[in-house]
């Protein structure tokens, strides 16, 4: 009788849990990451609200809770007409203080607070936000437009605006807009810019293509509605 134990096949190495873990722990983390943030970030889409209108403001001004319903109520106003069902518009308006470097520099030989590291935050916040595509109606510091401008995120206006309306090819003039005159949109800074977001790549995966092609619509309707402008 052979008693002998069979060796492994030549060349082969037995399986071996913590020699997997310790050789692609890096790998197994990173997936794991990955998967969670994809499931928060349905879970969020699954059971956050909708709204009519996306409005986001990245720029200097702070803008406290009078300045918020004021804009709010503005939009309404000026928007609700065009929405399914007017007596239940309701818009989203985030905001993000930003201080642009001029800005900060002046604050800092002033001898003005300015805190650097929260500032940085609030621009990775702003890129944060505008990947996500949910906010498409932007007001936006110059500065802050600049840095982005070159992406390709936003969208050409039509040939109709007029000149002296525009910043360039894809950015309004806040002051130069009959909006500007409105509640809460007049404590805004004078150089805003107003820009429309083009669609996200990243909604892409979680909205089915007609559902992101009505509400992205809809974003372009406000825009044009608070922008005046009148497409072909």
């Amino acid at each position: 009788m052979n008693d002998r134990t069979a060796s492994p096949e030549e060349g082969k190495t037995p399986f071996s849990l913590p020699d997997f873990w310790k050789n692609n722990k890096g790998k197994i983390i990173l997936l794991v990451l990955a998967a969670a943030a994809i499931a928060v970030c349905l879970f969020q889409c699954a059971s956050k609200p909708e709204y009519d209108a996306y409005l986001l403001y990245a720029g200097p001004q702070y803008i406290d809770g009078e300045t918020y319903r004021k804009i709010l109520l503005s939009v309404s106003s000026l928007c609700a007409g065009k929405a399914e069902d007017p007596s239940s518009f309701a818009a989203a308006f985030d905001r993000i203080t930003y201080v642009p470097r001029g800005l900060a520099e002046a604050y800092q030989e002033g001898g003005t607070y300015y805190n650097g590291a929260r500032n940085a935050e609030a621009e990775e916040t702003f890129r944060y936000t505008l990947a996500a595509g949910d906010y498409c109606i932007l007001l936006l510091d110059p500065e802050l437009y600049g840095s982005v401008a070159e992406t390709g995120v936003f969208v050409a206006l039509p040939d109709s605006v007029e000149a002296d309306k525009r910043y360039d090819d894809y950015a309004l003039r806040l002051s130069a807009l009959p909006l500007y005159g409105q509640a809460g949109f007049s404590s805004l800074p004078e150089d805003t810019l107003l820009v429309l977001r083009d669609r996200s790549f990243l909604q892409s995966f979680l909205l089915n293509k007609a559902k992101r092609q009505q509400i992205y619509e809809r974003q372009v309707s406000y825009f044009d509605l608070l922008a005046g402008i009148e497409r072909p």
